[in-house]
């Protein structure tokens, strides 16, 4: 079972990494889960959790657009069902397009 403190440590441990926001392939690794063989259910249930963490910031990354993070993240589960329902490609396209980041509250805490 994922816990959302365990989620939202391994997207801080990939924008830490990387000096970079994180993707949910990314932070999917982070925690162990390899993002080209993840389930269905590894994905939602790690999209549920960061859904969840008041902590993390999200948007849909989409090329030559500056992202825009927000604090409202309903928008994840249609956009990972959807995906979660395209050929292999598009799905993989999906786990990198969204990207996570961590509210400016919580950077000065770590």
């Amino acid at each position: 079972m994922l816990l959302k403190q365990d989620v939202l440590q391994a997207v801080i441990n990939e924008i830490e990494e990387t000096g970079d926001w994180a993707s949910l392939a990314a932070a999917l690794g982070q925690y162990g889960i390899n993002p080209l063989v993840a389930t269905n259910r590894e994905i939602l249930d790690f999209t549920d959790q960061v859904s969840e963490c008041e902590e993390i910031t999200a948007c849909i990354y989409k090329e030559g657009e500056q992202p825009v993070f927000r604090q409202d993240k309903k928008f994840i589960k249609p956009f990972i069902a959807s995906a979660l329902r395209k050929n292999d490609l598009e799905k993989s396209e999906a786990l990198f397009s969204l990207l996570f980041d961590v509210s400016a509250d919580h950077e000065q805490s770590f």
